[in-house]
């Protein structure tokens, strides 16, 4: 059971998603309500924004009204830093995912999932597997991951799919090859094959894609016998990992999903002026 924060002056949090969620947009509603915060769901498939108002006028109009943090997802790069631009002054504006840019939260919840094993970063080789070129997660946890400084990195993906502005001083290597990739790795993180992110990219078939990358259980055999497996969800059963791994012991995709609601509690927390 997760336990309950210091009580805290009553705050809203708005939750203004321009694209499905489950995970995120429940968990920072189950975080706001464990702090005791209001939430409020911004419906945008019912909103003015059908009518052809602007995300500026609507960012705006929000502004207006008594809230104190604004949990922005959004298909366009740098939508968030656009809102904290424009009324970040007004409301605390948190990234909940823009386009193929950034999802500072989720990457935050990889890490904890990561620590809670007692793992050391400095001795650790994480593998990311997938459509890395249009991952917002697989972005943040770069970054991340250039705070952590593990031991070693390894992307594996077609080369189509490998990002060309990855910071060279990570200590990465990139295979095109599963089983090469998997060797001797602590911790494997899956990702979901960003479909409708891509535009113009050159890629074999889908089928061929999950025949050449999809984790097995004979793929994940290759990595550490304590390796974990991380993927943020939603979970294509049989095409990026097979569905006897999404559950299986080594498995930590539904711990993953704990985790993130008290990632969220703290970013929360944090807002309110409290330190951890």
């Amino acid at each position: 059971n997760m336990p309950k924060a210091p009580s805290l002056p009553p705050k809203t949090l708005a939750n203004l998603f321009f694209e499905p969620s489950t995970r995120t947009r429940c968990a920072f509603e189950c975080a706001a309500t464990q702090l005791g915060w209001h939430t409020l769901n911004f419906p945008v498939d019912t909103s003015a924004a059908l009518k052809g108002e602007s995300y500026e006028d609507t960012l705006l109009t929000l502004a207006q009204m008594p809230i104190d943090a604004l949990a922005i997802r959004h298909s366009e790069n740098h939508a968030a830093q656009r809102a904290a631009e424009l009324i970040g002054d007004k409301v605390h504006i948190i990234n909940a995912g823009d386009g193929t840019n950034e999802h500072p939260t989720q990457s935050l919840t990889n890490m904890t999932a990561i620590l809670e094993e007692g793992l050391d970063y400095k001795h650790m080789t994480i593998a990311i597997v997938g459509d890395i070129e249009h991952s917002r997660v697989a972005r943040s946890d770069l970054h991340a991951l250039g705070i952590l400084a593990p031991k070693a990195i390894h992307l594996i993906c077609p080369k189509k799919l490998l990002p060309d502005d990855i910071d060279p001083s990570l200590p990465i290597t990139h295979f095109d090859n599963l089983a090469k990739g998997l060797e001797n790795v602590d911790v494997i993180l899956v990702l979901r094959m960003q479909k409708e992110r891509m535009r113009d990219t050159l890629l074999m078939s889908l089928e061929d894609y999950s025949q050449d990358f999809c984790l097995t259980p004979e793929a994940l055999a290759i990595a550490k016998p304590s390796a974990i497996i991380l993927h943020p969800g939603p979970v294509n059963h049989d095409f990026e990992i097979s569905s006897s791994l999404v559950h299986c012991p080594q498995s930590r995709i539904l711990h993953q999903v704990h985790c993130g609601v008290a990632v969220r509690m703290a970013v929360l927390y944090t807002l309110s002026g409290n330190t951890l």
